[in-house]
């Protein structure tokens, strides 16, 4: 995981950041774009001589058809120890369908959107859609205790927003927010702060949170408008579009394996917030999620699938997760079995 941890991002518009482009190493290779390649073993490739691009011809032309496969880190294959053993690339063996590795780390349900918007130019002809997703937006609406009512969270927001403030502050001003930024919510307008709005703000900050029971009404906002958006190019485009519930350790009914177990508990106990949100993503909460899903892609016409109940006690004590939402390559030829015998 440690090459995994190491990859950088680089800033794009509108979806604000993306991989970081041609990067060749023993575990992964990423296109000019960013994108993950699917296996190139024996292929003989020199970038230097042709574009390095996932969408370059020459790398599918054996295949009848394509697809592509949208998501954030889990599509993008952290975890896998190359490129041959991402879902994408596993899928696209064992069908005639090439599928596009389209994943992003980090990247919200919305984010995926506007990506595919984005290079819908190269996208012509293909026949189907899987978004394997929906880990990183129950998170992030758990993580963030203010909710825009339009725009849904994104990782890194804070660090664009301080970015931007800071450059609009005073000198005192930044200092006030220096001392005092832990007291108020996190869209406090620093530029017109002052001492008397921050002890205002303090003793109202409780009342600005997102209270717990609220949360699955923000999922079922940005899950309808996402979908929503998803059922028109199903019916523009006429392709096939499946909605895939992507794994958690914490929802699926599998007994770990020791080396999962070992993993696990290297967190277990800690006070970090990501894995106190972690705890709170609990089977009781997978359940109301879930059910959001499965009504919203009934209205919407698209299919739902839920990788969480295929881990079950058949696999109990086999080794599937690298952490509780990345998988192994065991983990990964699991998945992609599974989602080619039900697409």
């Amino acid at each position: 995981m440690r090459e995994y941890d190491s990859i950088s991002t680089v800033w794009k518009p509108y979806v604000m950041f993306f991989n970081k482009p041609n990067i060749q190493n023993n575990f992964f290779s990423l296109d000019k774009h960013g994108f993950r390649h699917n296996d190139l073993l024996n292929k003989n490739l020199d970038f230097n001589q042709i574009e390095n691009s996932i969408f370059n011809e020459s790398l599918y032309k054996k295949f009848d058809q394509r697809g592509l496969i949208v998501g954030g880190s889990a599509v993008f294959g952290t975890g896998a120890s190359k490129n041959k053993f991402t879902i994408p690339s596993i899928l696209s063996d064992k069908s005639d369908i090439h599928y596009f590795n389209m994943g992003c780390s980090a990247f919200n349900g919305f984010q995926e959107i506007l990506n595919f918007q984005i290079f819908l130019e190269k996208l012509d002809g293909i026949k189907k859609i899987i978004i394997y997703s929906g880990l990183n937006d129950i998170f992030l609406t758990f993580f963030n205790e203010v909710h825009d009512n339009h725009y849904d969270s994104h990782y890194f927001s804070k660090i664009y927003l301080n970015d931007i403030e800071n450059n609009f502050l005073s000198k005192k001003k930044k200092i006030l927010k220096f001392f005092f930024s832990n007291f108020v919510r996190d869209n406090f307008d620093w530029k017109n702060s002052s001492l008397k709005k921050i002890f205002l703000e303090f003793t109202q900050k409780d009342e600005n949170r997102t209270k717990e029971n609220n949360k699955f009404d923000i999922l079922q906002k940005i899950l309808n408008k996402n979908l929503k958006i998803w059922s028109n190019y199903q019916k523009s485009m006429n392709i096939e579009i499946v909605y895939v519930l992507q794994p958690f350790s914490n929802w699926c009914k599998k007994i770990n394996s020791k080396e999962e177990d070992e993993l696990f508990s290297i967190t277990e106990g800690s006070k970090i917030k990501i894995y106190e949100v972690f705890k709170k993503m609990d089977y009781d909460s997978y359940l109301k999620y879930k059910k959001i899903l499965e009504d919203l892609t009934k209205k919407y016409n698209l299919k739902f699938l839920d990788t969480n109940v295929h881990l079950n006690s058949k696999f109990d004590k086999e080794w599937l997760f690298v952490d509780r939402g990345h998988l192994t390559d065991r983990g990964n030829e699991i998945i992609s079995q599974f989602l080619y015998s039900n697409i």
